[in-house]
């Protein structure tokens, strides 16, 4: 699935990026940029206006509120075994997934289970 990337876009972060920086799964923040593959070509327009990439960003630069510069925030990949039972690996079915570890956050809701 495609997902729009605006700079401005308030994001949350889907995974703990940064223990350290407090860029913790659920952190909130905006995009200020992407930084491309030195690989992309020149980008291209659709018919709608909107800037197309050829290939995933590197990464995206986002802001956070509690941290004074924006941060790189890097793709993650994963890999999952779709038939672990099969006890040889050559009959083994495995996925990979790239993404940045974002979702938009514009609809952001406070729920509690208490």
């Amino acid at each position: 699935m495609k997902s729009p990337v605006v700079e401005g876009m308030a994001i949350s972060l889907t995974d703990h990026v940064d223990k350290g920086k407090q860029l913790l799964k659920g952190t909130e923040g905006k995009i200020v940029g992407l930084w491309l593959d030195p690989e992309e070509p020149a980008p291209s327009t659709n018919d709608d206006g909107e800037c197309v990439l050829r290939k995933l960003p590197l990464a995206a630069i986002i802001r956070f509120p509690h941290i004074d510069e924006p941060v790189k925030i890097g793709i993650k990949s994963a890999r999952w075994c779709l038939n672990p039972s099969q006890r040889s690996k050559r009959q083994q079915f495995w996925v990979t997934r790239k993404q940045l570890p974002i979702i938009p956050a514009y609809a952001v809701t406070a729920h509690s289970q208490g």
